[in-house]
């Protein structure tokens, strides 16, 4: 919903859009390395409505998170999910099949 709005407001050449956009991207790339440095994955998958900007968002967060990330054996693979925004229902989907 942020991007959305920063994205419409970028375009008006609003300052406070862009500031809101790069504290976004800050946190987002901080949680994903705190992710990395708990579970040590070889891959992350982001999804969601905002990833309708991944060529925008994703090599800000790739830059960002290898800069930051500590993995003795090599880089996390960052990745944008194939699912788009049905990942979370066929999730629950499958969890509730198991569940009954």
């Amino acid at each position: 919903m942020i991007s959305r709005r920063c994205l419409q407001r970028r375009k008006s050449g609003r300052a406070d859009a862009l500031q809101v956009r790069q504290d976004c991207y800050d946190i987002w790339s901080a949680g994903i390395v705190n992710l990395i440095h708990a579970y040590d994955p070889e891959v992350v998958v982001l999804g969601g409505g905002v990833m309708a900007n991944a060529e925008q968002i994703l090599p800000y967060l790739t830059e960002k998170v290898h800069r930051r990330a500590w993995c003795p054996w090599g880089k996390v693979s960052i990745r944008i999910t194939q699912l788009h925004n049905d990942a979370g229902v066929l999730g629950i989907t499958h969890c509730l099949r198991e569940i009954i």
